[in-house]
């Protein structure tokens, strides 16, 4: 049950977030595509995964496999932080207010939107 939760929680977080990357980087229309290569990515990793974890258990038992599942989430960790992060993404009205009011309103109140 816990694993289920666990995923269907990454799962929608990653959703979001590459959604979310792309608008800002004005490529929306490549999210479900992206989608896809990314669940397959999974999906082989998965299988790996469970294809070199008898041999490394045959050979080192659960301590050699639990150090190279740490190894992996370790590599996964820096991979993730290589990323680059889009932009702030800015609301539309702040962007109207700032085009089109600047005559009424003093620019020290426009940056608080």
């Amino acid at each position: 049950m816990l694993w289920g939760i666990s995923g269907a929680i990454s799962s929608g977080t990653f959703e979001a977030l590459l959604y979310d990357e792309l608008v800002a980087r004005g490529a929306a229309a490549y999210f479900a595509k992206l989608l896809g290569y990314a669940n397959s990515g999974a999906m082989v990793c998965n299988l790996l995964a469970t294809l070199t974890a008898a041999p490394l258990y045959v050979l080192g038992g659960y301590p050699l496999v639990g150090w190279v599942s740490v190894g992996a989430t370790a590599v996964h960790g820096c991979f993730a932080v290589l990323l680059p992060a889009a932009g702030r993404p800015v609301l539309l009205s702040a962007v109207l207010v700032r085009r089109w009011l600047p005559p009424l309103v003093h620019e020290r109140d426009v940056r608080s939107i």
